[in-house]
C-alpha cells in the first residue's frame, strides 16, 4: 500500500506524463506551496507573506536582504520541478502542450534576470520599454494560466495526453 501511494505521490510530483483535473491540481499545488512557506518559516523564524514568484513584481533585487534573496532562489529550484510536472499535466488536460508550463518559467527567469542587470530605476536604460513589457507579459501570462489550468474544466474525451481524468477502463460516454 505504501509503495504504491509513495510511487503515485512521485509520478504526481515529479512526472510531467498524463492529465490531472482540477481538483488534483489544486490540491497538489497548494500542498507544494504550503511546504515553501513552512520551510521559508523554519529557515527565517516567522511567517514571510511573499510567494517566491511575486518577488520580481513587487520588489526589486537590490531591496532584498541577501540571505532571503538565497533562501528564495533555492525554495524556487526546489520547487521548480513539481510545479512544472504539475501545470504540464493540468495543461495536458486542457489539451495543450505541457511545453506552455516552460512559457511561465522563461518570463519569470527574464524577470529575474532583468531585475538583476537592470537595478534601481528603469529609467536610466534605453531598454526601459523591454525591462518593463516582459514582467507585464509574466504577469498577463501567470492570470491566463490560473484561467485556462485552474478554472477551466479539462476535455471530456481521451486527447493525446490520455483518458480523462476519472477514465479507469470504462467505455467513453461521449461519442
Amino acid at each position: 500500500m505504501f509503495r504504491s501511494m509513495s510511487s503515485g505521490v512521485l509520478h504526481m510530483l515529479f512526472s510531467a506524463d498524463g492529465r490531472i483535473g482540477r481538483g488534483d491540481y489544486w490540491l497538489w499545488s497548494i500542498l507544494v506551496n504550503l511546504a515553501v512557506l513552512a520551510i521559508q518559516h523554519y529557515v527565517f523564524g516567522f511567517w514571510t507573506l511573499s510567494p517566491v514568484f511575486l518577488d520580481v513584481l513587487i520588489a526589486r533585487g537590490d531591496e532584498l536582504p541577501g540571505d532571503v534573496a538565497v533562501v528564495h532562489m533555492i525554495l524556487f529550484l526546489l520547487t521548480l520541478w513539481p510545479i512544472l510536472c504539475l501545470n504540464a499535466k493540468r495543461w495536458h488536460d486542457r489539451g495543450k502542450t505541457g511545453w506552455l508550463a516552460g512559457v511561465v518559467l522563461a518570463l519569470g527567469i527574464a524577470c529575474y534576470a532583468l531585475n538583476w542587470i537592470y537595478p534601481g530605476d528603469y529609467y536610466d536604460y534605453d531598454l526601459y520599454t523591454l525591462v518593463r513589457i516582459i514582467p507585464l507579459a509574466y504577469a498577463a501570462f501567470l492570470l491566463w494560466t490560473f484561467i485556462e489550468c485552474g478554472l477551466m474544466a479539462g476535455e471530456p474525451r481521451t486527447n493525446r495526453y490520455g483518458p480523462p481524468v476519472g477514465y479507469y477502463g470504462r467505455e467513453e460516454a461521449y461519442y
